[in-house]
């Protein structure tokens, strides 16, 4: 999260800023410029809301850093998913990755092995499989 703060913004706001992110449990980085006060606040952003942070005095503006894919990536779930299909079969289990392109495209691979494009049969299966 970063915070901007006013020009006019004292030191003493600031640092009341800062100690109320303190006792939320963030991180913080403070870079002072020639106009304006930036405080970068690093932890869990769900326990401060920007329009409580937007209230403090000296405060100009609260924004909110996100993730693209947040609810994917490792830091929320560190172990893989497994998908079981009931309608498509694969010779014996496998981990695979399934790498679907923007254009349509589609390839796999095998753990720890190379990539490779599927055949149009395979992908039609496939694609069945994810409709």
């Amino acid at each position: 999260m970063i915070i901007i703060m006013e020009p006019q913004a004292t030191e003493a706001q600031a640092q009341k800023v800062i100690n109320f992110l303190l006792d939320a449990g963030f991180d913080i980085r403070q870079k002072k410029g020639e106009i304006y006060t930036v405080i970068d606040a690093i932890g869990d952003k769900t326990t401060v809301t920007p329009d409580r942070l937007a209230a403090l005095d000296g405060v100009k503006e609260v924004k909110i850093i996100r993730e693209p894919f947040r609810l994917a990536s490792r830091d929320r779930k560190p172990e893989d998913t497994v998908i079981k299909f009931s309608n498509f079969r694969f010779p014996k289990p496998v981990n695979i990755t399934i790498l679907i392109g923007c254009d349509g495209s589609v390839a796999i691979r095998q753990r720890k092995g190379r990539l490779r494009l599927i055949s149009r049969r395979e992908e039609m299966e496939l694609s069945s499989v994810f409709r």
